[in-house]
């Protein structure tokens, strides 16, 4: 019963946050189970394996289609990855470089500012700039 309670849990969270399919989520949810059960994990927080574990699994499955999901006006999309791509590398050298540090890097903004050193102001300047041309650069693209 415990673990019906952890899967009806961990799909709903799972479900709000990424707005797919209550049905793929729960696909998602049963395979972090069973790499769970088949990998036994020595670690005492479970919940935060778990969690880790499925964000993978959806990560996975999105790359590989090669597919992006994300929302516009609440209504569900897909697009390319290499679509992105392609976006990313019609921005500055500067947007460009952060985006590619923040979202593919996974650097934190204190570390990109660092990095680059340049004041962490600029870094958040700059990654809301890249993503407003992005959001722009996409909806030229799709027409919405």
């Amino acid at each position: 019963m415990d673990q019906l309670k952890v899967i009806k849990k961990f799909v709903n969270i799972f479900h709000y946050k990424t707005r797919l399919s209550k049905d793929l989520i729960e696909d998602f949810v049963m395979e972090a189970f069973t790499r769970m059960y088949e990998k036994q994990p020595e670690n005492n927080n479970l919940e935060g394996w778990l969690r880790i574990t499925i964000t993978n699994i959806i990560h996975d499955h999105f790359r590989e289609d090669k597919k992006l999901l994300y929302y516009y006006d609440n209504e569900e999309s897909i697009i390319d990855v290499d679509l992105i791509r392609g976006c990313i590398n019609e921005l500055e050298d500067k947007q460009r470089q952060i985006v590619i540090l923040h979202y593919y890097e996974g650097f934190k903004y204190h570390e990109i500012a660092e990095i680059l050193n340049i004041q962490m102001h600029d870094v958040k300047n700059r990654i809301k700039r890249a993503k407003y041309l992005l959001k722009i650069q996409l909806i030229d693209i799709h027409g919405d």
